[in-house]
């Protein structure tokens, strides 16, 4: 693994520690200001509701982690396809799964930055 790489593994395990510690001040930091994330459902979900909804009290993560993780590398951009693993409820539903996503990241003058990711659960 290229030096490229490692940073963008690390940065990808700690977005999941961040979010399972509800650390939006680190995210704000990984998830540039257009930062603009699909999720499961289809629709389109901006940095900011992203942050409120990692801060929602009805939302809960037990486990979080990361179970698998490639990455490209063209330049200044960088694919990431993973697999979390989730252990959680929302709303008093269970969340728990697996759950695969592709991020788009973008490295700037102080490091990578999150500009668009998808998620979706494993069926």
């Amino acid at each position: 693994m290229n030096g490229a790489e490692s940073q963008l593994e690390s940065l990808v395990h700690e977005w999941h520690a961040c979010i399972a510690e509800r650390d939006t001040a680190r995210l704000r930091t990984i998830w540039h200001e257009s930062y603009l994330s699909t999720g499961p459902d289809g629709v389109l979900i901006t940095r900011e509701q992203e942050l409120a909804s990692i801060q929602d009290p009805n939302l809960h993560f037990s486990a979080l982690e990361v179970v698998d993780f490639q990455v490209r590398v063209f330049g200044d951009t960088a694919v990431v396809l993973g697999c979390s693993r989730a252990e959680g409820v929302y709303l008093e539903h269970d969340i728990s799964g697996d759950y695969r996503f592709t991020t788009v990241f973008r490295r700037y003058r102080d490091g990578w930055m999150a500009v668009v990711s998808h998620g979706t659960q494993v069926q």
